[in-house]
This record gives C-alpha cells, sequence and structure tokens, in this order.
C-alpha cells in the first residue's frame, strides 16, 4: 500500500478555498503557526473519516449512490455485482504509488497516529479547561458560604452586624475601590468571552462545515 501524504492531496485541492477560511479563521482567533493549523485541520478530517466507517469499504453494491462503476485502477478486484466506491475522505479518486494499487488518503499507521495526537489535544486542553472550572467552582462555594455566613447566620466578621464606632473615610472608600474594580473586570472578561465566543462558533461552523463538504 503506498505511502499516505503528508495533506489529503485532492481531497485537500478540491476543498481548498473552504480550508483556507477555516484556517484563516482560527489563526485570526489564536495566532501562531499556520502549519499547525493545517496539521490540526487534517488531524480533525482524519478523525472525522475513522468515525465513517462505511466510506472504508471500496467496493459496493452497483446499485449504490456511491457505487462509480466506470472506475478502474490497477489493483480492482470486483466480485459481481460490485463496483469501486467513489472518492471519499477515505478512497482518492487516484492510483497509488507506482500505480500498485488504489490510493488512499492516510494508513492504517496514521490513523493510529491520529488518534494518539487528538488524545495529547485533549489532555493538554482539559488542564487549561480544568484550572478555569476549578476557580469557577470555588468562586460559586465561596459566595454562597459567605451569603449564608452574613444573611443567615448573621456573622459580624462578615458585615452582617454594624459596629458602634464610626467607620473611617478609607474603609467605606477600600471595599467601593474593590468591588469598582472587579465590577469593570467582570464586565470586560465577560464582553471578551461573548465577542471570542462568536469567534469560536463561527470557526467551528466554517471548521466543520470544511469536513462535510470534504466528500
Amino acid at each position: 500500500m503506498h505511502d499516505a501524504p503528508e495533506t489529503f492531496g485532492i481531497y485537500e485541492e478540491t476543498n481548498a478555498d473552504l480550508q483556507k477560511v477555516a484556517l484563516d479563521s482560527l489563526e485570526d482567533l489564536r495566532g501562531g503557526n499556520p502549519d499547525w493549523y493545517e496539521a490540526a485541520l487534517t488531524t480533525l478530517l482524519v478523525s472525522s473519516c475513522i468515525g465513517k466507517p462505511e466510506e472504508h469499504e471500496r467496493y459496493v453494491q452497483e446499485d449504490s449512490p456511491m457505487a462509480d462503476c466506470k472506475a478502474n485502477y490497477i489493483d480492482t478486484v470486483l466480485q459481481p455485482g460490485m463496483c469501486e466506491t467513489k472518492p471519499n475522505c477515505y478512497w482518492s479518486n487516484e492510483n497509488g504509488e507506482a500505480y500498485n494499487g488504489r490510493a488512499r488518503y492516510y494508513t492504517d499507521e496514521a490513523a493510529a497516529s491520529n488518534k494518539n495526537e487528538v488524545t495529547d489535544y485533549t489532555i493538554s486542553v482539559a488542564k487549561y479547561m480544568g484550572t478555569a472550572i476549578a476557580c469557577a467552582v470555588l468562586n460559586f462555594v465561596f459566595t454562597l458560604l459567605y451569603f449564608i455566613f452574613r444573611c443567615v447566620c448573621r456573622l459580624r466578621c462578615c458585615g452582617a452586624a454594624p459596629r458602634k464606632t464610626a467607620y473611617h473615610s478609607c474603609e467605606i472608600l477600600a471595599p467601593i475601590f474593590f468591588f469598582s474594580v472587579f465590577a469593570i473586570g467582570m464586565a470586560t472578561t465577560g464582553y471578551q468571552a461573548n465577542h471570542g465566543n462568536g469567534k469560536v462558533g463561527t470557526a467551528i461552523e466554517m471548521t466543520f462545515d470544511t469536513v462535510e463538504h470534504g466528500k
């Protein structure tokens, strides 16, 4: 079997515009090396194809909508009533290296390597997401505890009971300052998160559009 090409060959060329849009969107979102995004998109395409075992079948019934009964490759061995499958994410429409057989877009070794890459990437993303989720949970828990201690238990240390002596100006202004800073920070990060979510959503839609049209 011939070696899998570094990219998807004609499979990529026929969808070059869609793929370029997806890559440009991802690069604009995160920055970085375009080669990394191309490799990531290729990994996504391979992963998508691995999840479609029906497209791994080289021969199909001649009455199937996926049948290409005019195709004839060097290593074609047809049973009665069977035809070559049309080009898809697994089989190309070319002969393989040195015309030894029909070309595939990736080998079994490439598929195994792709699974490892997906696993490693998932772990790397989970590390950052885990930290953010942990901080969010802690923030919720401590906010809930503060509410209980102040409003239910009425603890003086949580500000439930006013003290008899007067407050100094700094004691009044300090909480106002910190609450104002945090409120501005929350509003700013919320806006950035909403803006980033829109860009991520657009990039994901374009990426899956590329995968969907890459048959």
